[in-house]
């Protein structure tokens, strides 16, 4: 990925080329193809395209959800809310026969302060035509998908889309290993993270169920975060402290 800006217009964007293999150029045109047939805020759009599919041009984004992570580890409110945005733009996909399959850090990207995006549909399993995959593959990011996916990804339902948004959520929350697991936000995530990573598709949870789960944010965040006055001394926000004390923007605890 590179960044790149026309001449004429001065308009900065990422520019995304096409990988070396024997596949990448049908994978480049059917990414390609997949993006001119999408329309969501939650989606990456694409701005311009090589007609030979060499490369495309998208919205430059400002973080992906694995830098937030490193900066903010604790920042459980904005993990809801990307994840919340995550969940529309993949339901938009499913609605219209598409399956991501490849859902990981590093394609939920920021472009706003609080704008998320799913990104890179190189691995789309698209309504109809032919499949570039087959039985046993290497496909997508290995933590975070779908057992069905590594068994056979042309099976790929919405469901594995589901699997990866607890994958997602045990990631970034680590929730089986904090010391928090009776907080509010500890039952919160534990509780979509077991529903959604359940071997078995059809007893996992489905989008519409964690969508359903990611709007209802814990009631100690809102108390927190509508009654108190606190400004965090780190990010100069007045977001409010959760139960620990910690910003819910940035995660920072300040001890003094």
């Amino acid at each position: 990925m590179f960044r790149g800006e026309r001449r004429d217009t001065g308009l900065v964007a990422a520019i995304k080329l096409q990988r070396d293999g024997p596949l990448a150029a049908d994978r480049m045109r059917r990414e390609i193809d997949t993006l001119a047939q999408l329309d969501h805020p939650n989606v990456m759009p694409i701005i311009e395209a090589d007609h030979a599919a060499r490369w495309y041009a998208m919205p430059l984004a400002s973080c992906a959800l694995r830098d937030l992570h490193d900066r903010a580890p604790s920042d459980w409110e904005t993990l809801r809310r990307a994840l919340q945005q995550t969940c529309a733009g993949l339901r938009y996909m499913h609605r219209h026969g598409f399956v991501h399959r490849d859902v990981s850090p590093g394609n939920v990207l920021q472009l706003d302060e609080d704008h998320w995006v799913i990104a890179d549909h190189g691995l789309v399993k698209r309504p109809k035509g032919s499949s570039l995959t087959g039985t046993g593959m290497h496909f997508g990011t290995l933590q975070f998908s779908a057992p069905e996916v590594h068994h056979d990804p042309r099976t790929a339902t919405p469901a594995a889309d589901a699997y990866s948004i607890g994958a997602l959520a045990n990631w970034y929350t680590n929730i089986t290993t904090r010391q928090e697991p009776d907080s509010e936000w500890g039952r919160f995530w534990s509780e979509l993270i077991c529903g959604a990573l359940r071997f078995d598709p059809v007893r996992r949870w489905t989008m519409a169920q964690i969508a359903g789960h990611l709007a209802r944010r814990p009631v100690a965040a809102l108390v927190w975060a509508g009654h108190s006055p606190h400004m965090c001394a780190r990010c100069g926000t007045h977001d409010g402290i959760d139960h620990a004390g910690r910003c819910i923007r940035c995660g920072f605890l300040d001890e003094v």
